[in-house]
């Protein structure tokens, strides 16, 4: 999602990632506490989260939650502090991500006093996601109207407060973020939107878009991009979207969070969604901060594994490198050597081996007798000549072949070890 365009200069405020820097946006406050936000080093060793600290502690009860988008069901978790008429705020995980990779946020933002909710979006996941939904239907616009379905299901809570909702937004998840906010559908009183991914539409105008590359003006029906599936929707909803046009609708405050090293998505776009906000409506509350030598996520880990994903589709095979902040030190420990001693010194560090394997899976069919199966081989055959791909749609004893085979590739995929 890197984008090498160049937006309006500005002075944005450096936060040293060895460092801690308070953030203050007063527009956070809930009432029932003061907070901050700070950049804690000691999270860098886990995914750099962003620390929200409150001044006291509350007592969080965490409960599974299901709603609807249509006629698919979102799962994900609600993190409720004591209390009525709580503000709500909603936490998005990135593209390919799930509702645990922002957990964190959402447990702190409960400690705040939030009523927090994270949840996985349909077809948003490659693993571990637990919507209905599957890869090729899902794009920014539908991502749009799964928060809408769980903003209006917090709102629906007796002990939530409709009035006071938060949207914060992690990459793909934060340009989603700010165009659900831009709607103006719910009342949404602040929003935070960490390296959001508004280079989206430019990458799709490119036909590179992370790991896929395909011709914008000729779209194939399915796009691979690394282990994710996407549909030519994906590309086809966001491909004329203009989205500082779209975010400058929004009319209360608003956080941005980058990363000056950010290879996935340049810290430009971020730039200028500040200036886009602060332009339309200078008199509220709109900040933005970069996180000094940050990468995406904050960390190194996410574009050391993009890129190492890249290789493996180029080469079949490659190492992810740790890092000296992943090294984990051991005590150090006197050895004897004859009649020398020394000290040894020992670290471990893991590192990821990624390799690329084709698994292999047939459907067989069996029609009836040797005619039968000619004229359907040659129904198959000639019926998508024009369009091969459609093939996988013919429905054969009540499923799609596209159906049959990924069955056939999830079973032999779940006995891998």
């Amino acid at each position: 999602m890197e984008s090498d365009e160049t937006q309006p200069s500005i002075e944005p405020k450096a936060i040293a990632a060895n460092g801690i820097h308070p953030i203050n946006l007063g527009a956070l406050n809930t009432g029932n506490c003061r907070c901050n936000y700070e950049i804690d080093r000691n999270f860098r060793r886990d995914i750099n989260m962003f620390k929200i600290k409150a001044d006291k502690e509350n007592n969080i009860s965490k409960t599974l939650f299901e709603c609807k988008r249509d006629n698919l069901t979102i799962r994900g978790t609600e993190y409720r502090p004591t209390g009525n008429n709580l503000p709500i705020a909603i936490v998005c995980h990135g593209f390919m991500a799930f509702q645990d990779t922002v957990k964190k946020y959402a447990i702190e933002l409960a400690n705040m006093g939030y009523l927090a909710y994270t949840f996985d979006f349909c077809g948003g996941s490659v693993i571990k996601g637990k919507s209905d939904g599957l890869t090729t239907e899902m794009s920014v616009l539908t991502e749009v109207r799964d928060i809408e379905s769980v903003i209006a299901y917090a709102a629906s809570k007796k002990y939530a407060n409709r009035k006071n909702i938060t949207i914060m937004g992690c990459s793909q998840g934060g340009f989603v973020s700010a165009l659900a906010a831009a709607k103006e559908k719910y009342n949404i009183n602040k929003l935070v939107l960490f390296y959001p991914a508004l280079c989206i539409p430019d990458d799709a105008n490119k036909g590179k878009m992370l790991f896929a590359k395909f011709d914008p003006n000729n779209l194939p029906k399915i796009i691979r991009c690394g282990p994710m599936k996407l549909g030519k929707c994906y590309v086809e909803d966001v491909i004329k979207i203009n989205p500082f046009e779209e975010i400058k609708n929004y009319q209360k405050d608003v956080l941005i969070v980058h990363g000056t090293k950010d290879k996935i998505v340049n810290i430009n776009y971020a730039k200028k969604a500040y200036e886009t906000y602060k332009n339309a409506i200078p008199s509220r509350n709109v900040r933005f901060e970069s996180i000094e030598n940050g990468r995406h996520g904050f960390s190194k880990k996410y574009d050391k594994i993009a890129y190492a994903l890249e290789e493996v589709n180029a080469k079949g095979y490659r190492i992810v490198i740790p890092s000296i902040d992943e090294l984990i030190l051991d005590e150090p420990e006197m050895v004897k050597q004859g009649s020398r001693f020394g000290v040894k010194l020992k670290a471990t560090a893991p590192s990821i081996h990624m390799i690329k394997t084709n698994v292999t899976t047939e459907v067989s069919p069996i029609v009836g007798s040797e005619k039968q199966s000619e004229e359907l081989v040659n129904y198959l055959l000639s019926g998508f000549e024009s369009d091969p791909t459609k093939i996988w749609e013919s429905n054969i004893f009540g499923k799609s072949l596209n159906e049959l085979v990924n069955e056939g590739l999830q079973t032999k995929l779940s006995k891998m070890p």
